[in-house]
């Protein structure tokens, strides 16, 4: 939902190359709180084996 909110806001705005810079840092720290899902916990097992 952040993310939506935040591409949705920024297309209300100018494009920011700054924004965009804190957009993906944004991004990249959700995908790494998402990447706690059982489905990619179990990929990830299988990608160490």
């Amino acid at each position: 939902m952040c993310a939506a909110y935040g591409e949705e806001r920024a297309s209300r705005t100018r494009i920011n190359p700054a924004v965009l810079i804190l957009g993906f840092k944004i991004h990249r720290s959700l995908r790494m709180q998402q990447s706690n899902k059982p489905e990619e916990q179990s990929a990830s097992i299988l990608r160490s084996r």
